[in-house]
């Protein structure tokens, strides 16, 4: 599988809806503190495995402060290798 792109909104640092194109052979993720970069991958993992363990199972970190639906919202896209398909999660 590979990522293509992930979408986040009103998820921790991400207010307002982000996408993030991730379609590459290697990504480089920088930026000074508190641009959001552990945020974008704890969306990451949110979107796969439904949970973040270094939040403790606290969902109310999840949701940014600025969320205007008061909702969090990560929308992953994957690509199987083998056949071609693609996923949304």
């Amino acid at each position: 599988m590979r990522l293509l792109s992930i979408e986040l909104s009103g998820f921790r640092g991400f207010a307002e809806k982000r996408k993030f194109d991730l379609n590459a052979d290697a990504i480089v993720v920088i930026g000074a503190n508190g641009n959001g970069k552990t945020s974008l991958f704890d969306g990451i993992l949110w979107a796969l495995a439904g949970k973040v363990p270094r939040l403790q199972s606290d969902e109310s970190n999840l949701v940014s402060l600025y969320s205007g639906t008061g909702q969090a919202r990560a929308m992953l896209r994957l690509k199987d290798h083998v056949n071609g398909n693609e996923y949304t999660l």
